[in-house]
């Protein structure tokens, strides 16, 4: 329910704040005091598009606010917590307009920044304007369907339909998937072979290419260990060309040896060389102990080397790890499953298909059935309603047929909201032919059309608040006190803002707020206030005798008032 607004520094108003209450609230007005204001106020706060020019010369900018009651089941609150808003008791939406062209406004919702688009997702579920310049929503077929079910009471069988399409398109696109991504399966199993058979063959273990790097590192220490070995060991035994040091040292001993059997005194040289001679040999010999104790084996050193290089490049063609290659292992392998089990997995997803068919088939049928008995029902109440709105002969059907577009399913086409397309069709005359609303009706048969469809379906729409723009408009007599009957049929289930011109609507209000423009200051400004009973009076006895009402005028306009209080009583 709408609670208040507030107007700042919009078009000819200066600042106007308004308190509404629930049910009839009627607001009347000379022609161009500025109620299309209010109405424009209301329309920006529910996303309209907005321009520089509705904001007041001489200020910068216009304010506009609006405060709704939320009650605790109101959808708009899931979509407040869908877009991540406060979702609590209140909604409060303030939007500005720059005056300044190409300038910026702002909007928010519970105090944190929105955009026009969320107000209109959420103005949905908030208020509905109708005025004879806004019949769109009327004129659309697209908003029929909606008409229908909300008479009909099916919006469980509405949810289920829309599950069970949205199954329906899903078991669709995993039977298409499974078709295509066997192609395209098929295409490369050969090479997903040849991977797997490598990687099986490879056998890789957790942590192999650290160990290997390890090992290799070790064994490659080992091997240049081994070649200094090799190197001294051959230093010391010599070659066929050349004599190592032993040999050396040995002849050496054995010249010292021949030299002091001359000179004794080269005796103990001789002794020193045998000395050195035998040092060698020990060296020699520790030298090839030491050599043979070693693990050093030059083909397992290759072996290794050529591990390493083919765990290296698996890795590195396969994740980067020893863990992503086994995953890597694992999801081939399953691909490879897919293809030799297409034939399976295509079964499956062929029965769900059908299983998906048949339940959105069923559901849809049962909706058409619905909407089939509650069209009937429902064309003879809106006809019904215009007749005594003072349209005897007019006639509406509510046409069912099946839709156009949707999904092929158990030979019709099934869409999110089941099988049908609804249009709401119109004969103004007894013996004319119904034809669409927008192509038929004139601007006055819309709006007491408008007003039928919403006296029918009072009880049944959950919006808590519509917003007439003199859909009174072209009635007079006994008409225009239908009209204002049924007005007052629609404010009993919801909060009904009503711009009027007509007396007998005006009567009919529990509210009455009276739009007026006057000279203030050397410029023209627009107000709005709430009337009490004796003002009430004098401005329907202004709508039934003019700008000066006498007391005929004042006196019809207390019977009005009085007969509307003994009505509702």
């Amino acid at each position: 329910m709408l609670r208040s607004l507030a107007i700042r520094d919009f078009v000819l108003i200066p600042g106007i704040e308004l308190t509404f209450g629930a049910g009839l609230t009627v607001i009347t007005g000379e022609t161009g005091a500025g109620k299309s204001a209010l109405l424009e106020a209301v329309r920006l706060l529910l996303g309209g598009r907005a321009e520089p020019d509705l904001v007041r010369a001489g200020a910068a900018r216009a304010e506009l606010e609006a405060l709704f009651d939320l009650p605790a089941d109101h959808p708009v609150r899931g979509l407040l917590a869908e877009r991540d808003y406060p979702a609590d008791d209140e909604l409060l939406v303030r939007r500005t307009i720059p005056s300044r062209p190409g300038a910026r406004g702002q909007i928010t919702v519970n105090g944190r920044l929105a955009t026009a688009a969320i107000l209109r997702e959420l103005a949905a579920g908030l208020v509905a304007v109708s005025s004879q310049h806004e019949q769109r929503t009327l004129t659309d077929p697209a908003t029929h369907l909606d008409l229908l079910d909300a008479f009909a009471g099916c919006g469980a069988t509405r949810s289920t339909m829309l599950q069970r399409h949205r199954a329906l398109a899903a078991a669709r696109a995993g039977l298409a998937d499974v078709v295509g991504e066997h192609g395209r399966r098929l295409e490369r199993a050969d090479w997903l072979r040849e991977r797997v058979r490598e990687l099986e063959r490879a056998a890789l273990r957790p942590g192999e290419l650290a160990e290997l790097e390890a090992d290799l590192a070790a064994r490659k220490a080992g091997a240049r260990l081994a070649g200094t070995l090799e190197r001294a060991a051959a230093e010391l035994a010599g070659t066929d060309d050349e004599p190592g040091a032993a040999v050396r040292l040995a002849r050496a001993e054995a010249a010292l040896c021949e030299a002091a059997a001359i000179d004794a005194r080269l005796g103990r040289l001789a002794g020193e060389a045998a000395e050195a001679r035998a040092v060698a040999d020990d060296v020699a010999a520790g030298l090839a102990a030491y050599r043979d104790r070693m693990d050093f084996d030059p083909a397992r050193l290759e072996a290794l080397e050529d591990r390493l290089h083919l765990v290296r490049r698996l890795v590195r063609a396969h994740g980067g790890t020893e863990e992503a290659v086994r995953e890597r292992l694992d999801g081939m392998r399953a691909e490879l499953d897919l293809v030799d089990r297409h034939d399976d997995h295509l079964a499956r997803a062929e029965a769900a298909v059908r299983r998906a068919e048949e339940e959105a088939v069923a559901t849809a049928r049962e909706l058409t059935a619905v909407r089939s008995r509650a069209a009937r029902k429902l064309s003879r109440e809106i006809t019904a309603a215009l007749e005594w709105l003072g349209m005897a002969g007019a006639s509406v059907e509510a046409d069912v047929r099946p839709l156009a577009d949707g999904i092929d399913a158990g030979g019709r086409k099934v869409g999110p909201l089941g099988a049908d397309a609804v249009e709401l069709l119109f004969a103004p005359n007894p013996g004319e032919g119904r034809r669409a609303l927008e192509r038929i009706a004139s601007g006055g048969e819309l709006s007491r059309l408008l007003l039928a469809v919403k006296r029918v379906l009072a009880d049944r729409e959950p919006l808590a608040t519509y917003l007439f723009d003199e859909v009174d408009a072209g009635v007079s007599g006994e008409a225009a006190r239908r009209v204002a009957a049924a007005i007052r049929d629609v404010a009993r289930h919801h909060q009904v803002l009503c711009v009027t011109h007509l007396p007998a609507v005006a009567a009919q209000g529990e509210a009455h707020f009276e739009v007026e423009k006057r000279e203030e200051d050397g410029r023209t400004v627009t107000s709005a206030r709430a009337l009490g009973a004796a003002e009430r009076v004098e401005a329907i006895a202004r709508l039934l005798g003019g700008a000066e009402p006498g007391p005929k005028a004042r006196a019809a306009a207390a019977e009005l008032l009085r007969r509307a209080v003994a009505e509702e009583a």
